[in-house]
């Protein structure tokens, strides 16, 4: 299993974040049911590794359709701002 792209990334004071992109070599997103990222960190310094795309190593929430065995299945997530904070704006809710 390949491990999903973060293909765009708008937690801008990330240390991670380049120009909207993560360059983390993986995140790992969430806890239950909440989608945070848990990669990120604030810095004003930013990573300057232009080449590197962030995936997604590892996801906590237990409650996304997309998750299975603690991976992501998706082909891409997108990072944005959920209730104030970077999170993961692809989750999809299991059905009962």
């Amino acid at each position: 299993m390949n491990q999903p792209k973060v293909d765009r990334c708008n937690a801008r004071s990330c240390a991670f974040n380049g120009s909207n992109q993560c360059r983390a070599l993986a995140i790992t997103v969430g806890e239950g049911i909440m989608t945070k990222c848990d990669t990120f960190m604030p810095s004003l310094m930013h990573i300057d590794e232009k080449s590197r795309v962030g995936c997604v190593g590892a996801c906590k929430v237990t409650s996304c359709a997309l998750n299975k065995n603690f991976e992501c299945t998706a082909k891409q997530v997108r990072i944005g701002q959920i209730n104030g904070q970077p999170g993961c704006l692809d989750f999809v809710s299991r059905t009962a």
